[in-house]
Formats: structure tokens, sequence, C-alpha cells
């Protein structure tokens, strides 16, 4: 497994401790094909500072046709379904937060 942060958190009234993957660190996702692909694309928006850009996204806006992040070099071997959900889930993670992403991730 990857690397964890460990940090405290209050339920009813009993501290616990809950470990969550350090921020960019897809390796809890158990589909090798789909921790490449968001591990990928994670660090193409983190090195090219594209948060804002997904943070302030319309959700009713497709990614597909967008100029502003079509230039980038995302995993190289993306379906177009792929890419929707490689590109919604960075959206999830700058609108709500790692933490937030990785506490209603299903596998």
């Amino acid at each position: 497994m990857g690397n964890y942060l460990f940090h405290t958190k209050k339920f009813d009234k009993e501290e616990i401790f809950i470990g969550f993957p350090v921020k960019g660190d897809f390796s809890f996702i158990k589909d090798p094909y789909s921790l490449e692909m968001l591990q990928w694309d994670y660090n193409v928006v983190e090195q090219n500072n594209l948060w804002k850009y997904f943070e302030n996204h319309d959700v009713k806006e497709s990614f597909m046709f967008s100029n502003e992040i079509n230039n980038y070099k995302w995993y190289n071997i993306h379906s177009g379904a792929s890419w929707a959900l490689s590109m919604r889930v960075m959206e999830r993670i700058a609108k709500d937060g790692w933490e937030n992403f990785i506490t209603n991730y299903d596998q």
C-alpha cells in the first residue's frame, strides 16, 4: 500500500485514528488500470496547476472538447468513457477535496 496520513476524527464522543492516502496517492485503488490512469492524470493536473480549472468547471459541461485542457499529455490510452471518468474524478477532487474523495470512493 501507499503512503498514509493518520489523524484523529471524532465520531460521537469517541476519537479514532483514520488513515487517508497522502494526497495524490491512488494506490488504494484495486484495479491496476484505473489506478494507473487516475495517477497519471492527477499528476498532469498537479504539474500544470489545473486545479482552479476543475474547481470552476460547470458540471453540466463536457470535458471532451475543452480547448483549455485538451493540449496536455493525459493518460495515453484513454477511451471516451475513461477520459470522462478521469476528468470527473479530477473535478471531484478539486471541488470536494482529497479527503472527501477518499471517504466517498467506492471500489
